[in-house]
């Protein structure tokens, strides 16, 4: 009997530390399920969060494609304007340019009419000088001092 009842006791020890690992082991799980309970409970809003942020992903996707078309445009446009100012400006390139050679042509004939002017003139004054030295010597009574002095007086 004693050996039963120190079985019996054994038993009782060994179903004492099985329910105390148990009761343990319990905790250890109850707390586990706590915190993944948290965890889950924390799914639906990172979902959410997720969700909200494809969203937007997608939204600026479209936007960035739209700002790359429209981008496309302008610079097609820019382009066009470009080409249009250059042509603009061979024409009035070219255009400077005939208006300064006909300035040029202008100015030269100024220049050749100015000297012609002036050799007409030198002709003109050694012509009205030859006349009056020519006056002066069929003449007698006027000094040829005073001659050439009334004929540059005269002009």
């Amino acid at each position: 009997m004693l050996m039963l009842v120190l079985h019996m006791i054994k038993i009782f020890e060994n179903a004492q530390y099985t329910i105390n690992s148990l009761k343990e082991l319990n905790l250890k799980l109850a707390s586990e399920i706590t915190k993944l309970r948290k965890e889950n409970a924390e799914i639906p809003e990172l979902r959410r969060k997720k969700d909200l942020l494809m969203a937007r992903i997608i939204e600026l996707e479209q936007s960035a494609k739209e700002n790359t078309k429209n981008a496309k445009l302008r610079d097609a446009e820019l382009n066009a304007k470009i080409e249009q100012t250059a042509k603009e400006n061979a024409k009035l390139k070219a255009r400077v340019a005939k208006l300064e050679q006909k300035q040029l042509q202008n100015e030269e004939e100024k220049n050749n009419h100015i000297a012609k002017l002036d050799d007409d003139t030198i002709e003109v004054n050694q012509s009205s000088i030859n006349a009056i030295s020519i006056e002066t010597e069929n003449s007698n009574d006027t000094p040829k001092s005073d001659v050439s002095d009334n004929a540059f007086s005269e002009n």
